[in-house]
């Protein structure tokens, strides 16, 4: 998953993206149903240099990858 992520962001920053959202799914301790993570898990997002900005629900963090400062 983290690879699969690095080069979504490779490809963004290549098409001049400035922040790149996601969706992913913050299962806990829990189990989750794989079929339910297929936006990501949160833990891959945070290994990667993304930040949660925003948690509406508590399995659905928003997060975000901000090109310019960190590249």
């Amino acid at each position: 998953m983290k690879s699969l992520i690095k080069g979504s962001l490779a490809y963004a920053k290549k098409k001049g993206a400035n922040i790149v959202e996601a969706y992913p799914i913050d299962p806990g301790d829990s189990n989750y149903p794989e079929p339910y993570a297929y936006t990501g898990i949160y833990r891959a997002f945070i290994d990667t240099g993304f930040e949660e900005v925003e948690r509406r629900s508590p399995k659905r963090p928003i997060m975000r990858y901000y090109m310019r400062i960190k590249d």
